[in-house]
């Protein structure tokens, strides 16, 4: 690393410091809070923004290996992007972690993951990209730590657990990014040179990296903007890790609970899963009472006042996931748009059924 300090700006050893250092930069562009003699040395337009806030604004040498990069702390740093659309600032982009070690990552449970240990605590800056400015003159909107609440954690566990259980099947040419809920496997390169090998199986398998979906990041994006936490225990980890992976006391807990007025989560708490059971089996298990049932026999049940019949089925549909508002808050973080399908009773579709447009380009990229 070539900037090295006698003495860094902040203490290392304490979330508080590092966070309050850390929002210097917030409304700031990074040309504007570090040095001009740095501004011009040889890194100027080498390397992401992500190495040179690292390096530059944190004093830190960047690295690719498995531990977080404030290693006292055990906090990662994450640089990503914001974009400006009609309705606000908006994730530009997944958020991409490290590559996906084929050899390695299926040895592991997710508690003693590489995923785990480097990435569950995070340093997020956000910074507006612009096309016209270079790197160092983006603006930085959002400064902030994150923890992934407990229910978010479960899907999220549960996302990886579905990757690894492809490659350990051998199956790591068949991962998809729609595979899973909140947690992909993005494609790292698009020709055959990013192709590697796997364990379990000769088939060659395009080079992934674990990445949060986009929606997943509005999300964060838009509690930030607004003011809004996340407040927990560490012990609510406890039942989904079936351990405590940390290893230091938690140093850093200013969380307040999410809780948007349109929102509502399916999972209340998550000793509502049992044994094993992962979000999309837990979605399944509520509605199985139901099957068999009439739409007049549901709406008794559930005290149901609907005065639409466009919307008759969904509302069922919402009350049988103990939904009550607008919104179903895992489904939104996720981008699933629940849809409800009507039958005859032979299973012929009674209506058609229609979808956004497809949009091939996105698909590709």
């Amino acid at each position: 690393m070539k900037f090295l300090l006698t003495e860094l700006p902040y203490d290392k050893t304490d979330i508080h410091s590092v966070i309050n250092y850390a929002k210097t930069i917030e409304g700031k562009s990074l040309r504007e809070v570090i040095p001009a003699d740095i501004v011009e040395h040889e890194y100027k337009g080498k390397g992401g923004l992500g190495q040179k806030v690292e390096e530059m604004f944190f004093f830190i040498e960047n690295n690719s290996d498995a531990l977080p990069d404030l290693q006292d702390l055990g906090v990662e740093i994450k640089t990503t992007p914001l974009k400006q659309i009609q309705r606000g600032l908006v994730s530009k982009e997944r958020l991409v972690f490290s590559i996906i070690n084929y050899d390695e990552e299926h040895s592991f449970n997710f508690s003693t993951s590489t995923f785990w240990k480097k990435n569950n605590h995070l340093l997020l800056l956000f910074y507006i990209h612009e096309s016209e400015k270079i790197d160092i003159d983006y603006i930085f909107k959002i400064v902030r730590l994150w923890r992934f609440p407990p229910a978010d954690l479960k899907i999220i566990k549960d996302d990886w657990t579905t990757i690894v259980t492809k490659i350990r099947n051998g199956k790591a040419h068949e991962i998809s990014e729609g595979d899973t809920i909140y947690l992909g496997a993005c494609t790292k390169g698009a020709n055959k040179e990013s192709l590697r090998k796997q364990p379990f199986s000769e088939e060659m398998a395009m080079q992934r990296a674990f990445s949060l979906k986009s929606k997943y990041l509005n999300f964060i994006i838009e509690k930030s903007l607004i003011g809004e936490e996340v407040v927990f225990n560490l012990e609510d980890y406890l039942p989904i890790l079936n351990d405590n992976p940390f290893g230091i006391d938690d140093p850093y807990a200013p969380y307040k609970r999410i809780n948007l007025a349109d929102l509502e989560p399916i999972v209340k708490n998550v000793k509502e899963y049992s044994t094993g059971e992962t979000f999309e089996q837990l979605v399944t298990r509520k509605f199985a009472p139901y099957y068999g049932k009439t739409d007049i026999e549901i709406i008794e049940k559930f005290d149901l006042n609907i005065s639409s019949a466009k919307s008759k089925f969904h509302l069922i549909a919402k009350a049988i996931l103990g939904i009550s508002k607008k919104k179903i808050e895992e489904f939104e973080k996720a981008d699933i748009e629940m849809k409800t399908i009507r039958l005859e009773k032979t299973g012929v579709l009674k209506e058609s059924m229609s979808f956004a447009q497809i949009k091939f380009k996105e698909i590709i990229d």
